[in-house]
């Protein structure tokens, strides 16, 4: 069992991150991860055996609030890339909050290398990786955002295991896949997603697929 402080740490990481829109916030035990990982993706484990591995994400939930942020702020919606930045604000701001030393790694970072955080994911028992190579929750289905990986160097919870997903699923993505290849229209990749039959529900709001998938119409997803 993970020690008290430990415990209130993670709970105020997660309800400062929940204020935020990043509804998703799940611990694990770094060694987990590193065990089966190439020495190039081992995530940063601050001398320990085991460190205090978060994944953060986020649901349609993040939509309004990610809004709002922009109304009150309009600076916000003027950055390259506005979800992007208003990630890390908030994210790292959660992080700096426990007192803990921490390492951040953006879901959103492509140099030198992206992160692995579709497999970290995996060993935190929030989603499993599809056939077609989304990520997909049991409830939520395919509709969430990875968005970063904490390291914090505190001691870690114990990582738990998740059933695959897709076991016994006719694979509709993958027919979905097949017709998007290799096609540069949106719609063909939006149509992959909706191909999923787990979490209906969960789907985008119209303005958030058009913010992840019409990179013309992004700044009109905004207003």
């Amino acid at each position: 069992m993970a020690p008290v402080t430990t415990r209130l740490m993670l709970e105020q990481l997660r309800r400062r991150c929940v204020a935020g829109g990043f509804e998703l916030v799940v611990p694990f035990d770094v060694a987990d991860f590193n065990s089966g990982a190439a020495p190039d993706q081992r995530l940063p484990d601050h001398g320990r055996p085991h460190a205090l591995g978060v994944v953060v994400g986020n649901t349609r939930g993040l939509w309004p609030v990610f809004l709002a942020a922009c109304r009150r702020d309009p600076a916000t919606a003027l950055q390259p890339d506005p979800l992007d930045g208003y990630t890390v604000a908030i994210v790292s701001g959660a992080a700096e909050a426990t007192g803990h030393a921490f390492v951040a790694l953006w879901g959103h970072t492509m140099h030198p290398r992206p992160i692995p955080i579709q497999r970290v994911a995996e060993v935190a028992g929030l989603a499993r990786i599809a056939p077609c190579h989304l990520s997909v929750h049991p409830q939520l289905g395919p509709w969430l955002a990875l968005r970063a990986v904490l390291v914090l160097d505190a001691e870690p919870q114990p990582s738990p295991s998740l059933d695959h997903p897709c076991a016994g699923c006719a694979r509709p993505c993958m027919e979905a896949l097949d017709r998007a290849l290799p096609s540069t229209d949106w719609r063909k990749w939006l149509a992959v997603r909706d191909a999923c039959p787990l979490g209906r529900t969960a789907r985008y709001s119209e303005a958030q697929v058009a913010y992840h998938y019409d990179k013309r119409g992004r700044k009109k997803a905004l207003e």
